[in-house]
């Protein structure tokens, strides 16, 4: 099982959430649009979790547009 698996299954406790903050803040932090940031999750090119009712992901160091 992959660790998205786990994710998406919000199998994962705070600890492994470290680092990971909204879309919206992603987006901010990459400089991209909120919908880039989606496409770049789908394309799993950005690590996500789902928190509750909230997608939680891990921004890219590096602008991916």
């Amino acid at each position: 099982m992959a660790w998205w698996d786990d994710a998406l299954d919000a199998r994962l406790d705070h600890e492994q959430l470290e680092g990971f903050v909204t879309v919206e803040e992603a987006a901010q932090q990459m400089g991209v649009a909120e919908q880039r940031v989606h496409q770049l999750v789908r394309q799993r090119i950005l690590r996500s979790a789902g928190h509750g009712i909230a997608m939680l992901v891990q921004p890219a160091i590096t602008n991916y547009t």
